[in-house]
């Protein structure tokens, strides 16, 4: 992909997330993206914004060669890195 011209006045640095829509199980639980592919100044990061009721979950992985950030918004989570389990609240 092209590298963006970060002094060009037309320089693209925000998008609506809900127009990127990346798996959905229903209204309530669902995953919007924010990468390179809708910002092209987004070099080797991207956003994952995940709506999830109570009782869903996102199964368990890792990414070998990837950072991952969570933050909560509202309501509460449980996040697991290795065997260390933490319970989040907004």
């Amino acid at each position: 992909m092209k590298k963006p011209d970060y002094s060009s006045p037309s320089l693209n640095l925000s998008y609506d997330m809900k127009n990127s829509n990346f798996f959905t199980q229903d209204a309530d639980n669902l995953i919007n993206v924010l990468s390179q592919a809708q910002i092209s100044s987004l070099e080797n990061v991207s956003l994952l914004d995940i709506f999830l009721s109570q009782g869903h979950t996102v199964e368990p992985h890792w990414h070998p060669n990837e950072a991952e950030l969570v933050y909560i918004i509202a309501g509460e989570a449980m996040i697991g890195v290795e065997r260390r389990k933490e319970s989040c609240t907004a």
